[in-house]
Protein backbone atom coordinates (compact mmCIF):
# COMPACT_ATOMS: atom_id res chain seq x y z
CA UNK A 1 0.00 0.00 0.00
CA UNK A 2 1.39 3.39 -0.93
CA UNK A 3 1.79 6.21 1.54
CA UNK A 4 -0.70 9.01 1.65
CA UNK A 5 0.60 12.01 -0.26
CA UNK A 6 0.19 14.35 2.69
CA UNK A 7 2.28 11.97 4.82
CA UNK A 8 5.07 11.92 2.23
CA UNK A 9 5.01 15.72 2.06
CA UNK A 10 5.05 16.00 5.88
CA UNK A 11 7.97 13.57 6.15
CA UNK A 12 9.95 15.45 3.49
CA UNK A 13 9.15 18.82 5.08
CA UNK A 14 10.42 17.46 8.42
CA UNK A 15 13.57 16.15 6.73
CA UNK A 16 14.19 19.50 5.08
CA UNK A 17 13.75 21.27 8.41
CA UNK A 18 16.16 18.90 10.18
CA UNK A 19 18.70 18.64 7.35
CA UNK A 20 21.30 20.67 9.26
CA UNK A 21 21.26 18.16 12.11
CA UNK A 22 21.07 14.98 10.09
CA UNK A 23 23.21 12.95 12.50
CA UNK A 24 20.85 13.49 15.42
CA UNK A 25 17.58 13.39 13.44
CA UNK A 26 16.46 10.03 14.95
CA UNK A 27 17.01 11.37 18.47
CA UNK A 28 15.68 14.88 17.89
CA UNK A 29 12.05 14.30 18.97
CA UNK A 30 13.12 12.66 22.23
CA UNK A 31 15.75 15.30 22.89
CA UNK A 32 13.29 18.12 22.16
CA UNK A 33 10.68 16.55 24.44
CA UNK A 34 13.18 16.10 27.27
CA UNK A 35 14.57 19.62 26.94
CA UNK A 36 11.06 21.09 26.80
CA UNK A 37 10.09 19.17 29.95
CA UNK A 38 13.24 20.36 31.76
CA UNK A 39 12.51 23.94 30.68
CA UNK A 40 8.89 23.82 31.82
CA UNK A 41 9.62 22.04 35.10
CA UNK A 42 12.85 23.71 36.23
CA UNK A 43 14.31 26.52 34.11
CA UNK A 44 11.21 28.68 33.51
CA UNK A 45 10.10 28.70 37.18
CA UNK A 46 13.64 29.54 38.27
CA UNK A 47 14.00 32.43 35.80
CA UNK A 48 10.54 33.82 36.56
CA UNK A 49 11.19 33.41 40.30
CA UNK A 50 14.22 35.69 40.02
CA UNK A 51 12.12 38.54 38.63
CA UNK A 52 8.93 37.89 40.60
CA UNK A 53 8.47 39.90 43.76
CA UNK A 54 5.63 39.74 46.30
CA UNK A 55 3.63 42.60 44.80
CA UNK A 56 3.69 41.05 41.32
CA UNK A 57 2.71 37.67 42.81
CA UNK A 58 -0.29 39.34 44.48
CA UNK A 59 -1.33 41.03 41.22
CA UNK A 60 -1.06 37.75 39.31
CA UNK A 61 -3.06 35.84 41.93
CA UNK A 62 -5.86 38.44 41.85
CA UNK A 63 -6.04 38.85 38.08
CA UNK A 64 -5.15 35.31 37.00
CA UNK A 65 -8.38 34.27 35.25
CA UNK A 66 -8.80 37.40 33.10
CA UNK A 67 -5.07 37.39 32.40
CA UNK A 68 -5.15 33.79 31.15
CA UNK A 69 -8.10 34.53 28.88
CA UNK A 70 -6.57 37.71 27.47
CA UNK A 71 -3.17 36.12 26.86
CA UNK A 72 -4.69 33.05 25.15
CA UNK A 73 -6.85 35.34 22.99
CA UNK A 74 -3.82 37.46 22.10
CA UNK A 75 -1.69 34.45 21.17
CA UNK A 76 -4.58 32.95 19.20
CA UNK A 77 -4.74 35.97 16.91
CA UNK A 78 -0.95 36.26 16.76
CA UNK A 79 -0.69 32.66 15.58
CA UNK A 80 -3.45 33.22 13.02
CA UNK A 81 -1.70 36.28 11.61
CA UNK A 82 1.78 34.72 11.57
CA UNK A 83 1.24 32.34 8.60
CA UNK A 84 -0.68 35.04 6.75
CA UNK A 85 2.22 37.46 7.16
CA UNK A 86 4.71 34.82 6.01
CA UNK A 87 2.61 34.13 2.91
CA UNK A 88 2.30 37.77 1.99
CA UNK A 89 6.03 38.30 2.51
CA UNK A 90 7.29 35.40 0.42
CA UNK A 91 6.14 34.50 -3.04
CA UNK A 92 8.33 31.85 -4.62
CA UNK A 93 7.16 31.33 -8.17
CA UNK A 94 9.50 28.39 -8.81
CA UNK A 95 7.98 26.45 -5.93
CA UNK A 96 4.44 27.35 -6.95
CA UNK A 97 5.12 26.15 -10.50
CA UNK A 98 6.52 22.87 -9.18
CA UNK A 99 3.49 22.41 -6.95
CA UNK A 100 1.07 23.12 -9.76
CA UNK A 101 2.87 20.64 -12.04
CA UNK A 102 2.82 17.84 -9.44
CA UNK A 103 -0.07 15.36 -9.35
CA UNK A 104 -1.12 16.19 -5.80
CA UNK A 105 -4.16 17.91 -4.42
CA UNK A 106 -3.73 21.28 -2.72
CA UNK A 107 -5.29 19.85 0.46
CA UNK A 108 -2.56 17.17 0.63
CA UNK A 109 0.08 19.85 0.16
CA UNK A 110 -1.43 22.10 2.80
CA UNK A 111 -1.82 19.34 5.39
CA UNK A 112 1.62 17.88 4.65
CA UNK A 113 3.41 21.19 5.04
CA UNK A 114 1.57 21.95 8.28
CA UNK A 115 2.25 18.52 9.80
CA UNK A 116 5.90 18.67 8.73
CA UNK A 117 6.40 21.92 10.60
CA UNK A 118 4.14 21.04 13.53
CA UNK A 119 6.89 19.58 15.78
CA UNK A 120 8.77 22.86 15.62
CA UNK A 121 5.60 24.84 16.26
CA UNK A 122 4.88 22.61 19.26
CA UNK A 123 8.38 23.15 20.68
CA UNK A 124 8.10 26.94 20.40
CA UNK A 125 4.59 26.92 21.84
CA UNK A 126 5.71 24.73 24.75
CA UNK A 127 8.47 27.19 25.60
CA UNK A 128 5.97 30.07 25.55
CA UNK A 129 3.43 28.06 27.56
CA UNK A 130 6.09 27.00 30.07
CA UNK A 131 7.00 30.62 30.69
CA UNK A 132 3.32 31.45 31.05
CA UNK A 133 2.77 28.61 33.54
CA UNK A 134 5.81 29.77 35.51
CA UNK A 135 4.14 33.17 35.87
CA UNK A 136 1.14 31.40 37.40
CA UNK A 137 3.24 29.64 40.08
CA UNK A 138 2.04 32.00 42.86
CA UNK A 139 -1.41 30.41 42.46
CA UNK A 140 -0.08 27.10 43.79
CA UNK A 141 -1.10 24.96 40.82
CA UNK A 142 -0.11 21.29 40.88
CA UNK A 143 1.53 19.35 38.04
CA UNK A 144 -1.76 18.15 36.53
CA UNK A 145 -3.15 21.67 36.37
CA UNK A 146 0.09 22.91 34.81
CA UNK A 147 -0.06 20.10 32.24
CA UNK A 148 -3.67 21.00 31.43
CA UNK A 149 -2.75 24.67 30.94
CA UNK A 150 0.11 23.71 28.63
CA UNK A 151 -2.13 21.29 26.68
CA UNK A 152 -4.81 23.96 26.24
CA UNK A 153 -2.15 26.45 25.17
CA UNK A 154 -0.69 24.01 22.61
CA UNK A 155 -4.08 22.95 21.20
CA UNK A 156 -5.29 26.55 20.96
CA UNK A 157 -2.06 27.71 19.32
CA UNK A 158 -1.87 24.83 16.83
CA UNK A 159 -5.52 25.41 15.92
CA UNK A 160 -4.77 29.08 15.34
CA UNK A 161 -1.74 28.25 13.20
CA UNK A 162 -3.86 25.81 11.17
CA UNK A 163 -6.58 28.45 10.67
CA UNK A 164 -3.92 30.98 9.68
CA UNK A 165 -2.38 28.49 7.24
CA UNK A 166 -5.75 27.84 5.60
CA UNK A 167 -6.47 31.58 5.34
CA UNK A 168 -2.97 32.15 3.93
CA UNK A 169 -3.48 29.47 1.29
CA UNK A 170 -6.79 31.07 0.31
CA UNK A 171 -5.07 34.45 0.03
CA UNK A 172 -2.28 32.87 -2.04
CA UNK A 173 -4.70 31.66 -4.73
Amino acid sequence: MSDHKWFVIARNEYRISTSKMRAMRPYFPYLALALSAVYVAFIAPMVVGIFMDDFLALIISVAAIPMVQIILFMFFFFFILSPIGDTLREVRTERLEAILAAPIRPSDMLLGEFLGKMPFYAIAITVIAGSFVALLNPLGLDIIQNAMIIAVFIITSLSAIWIGTVIASILKT
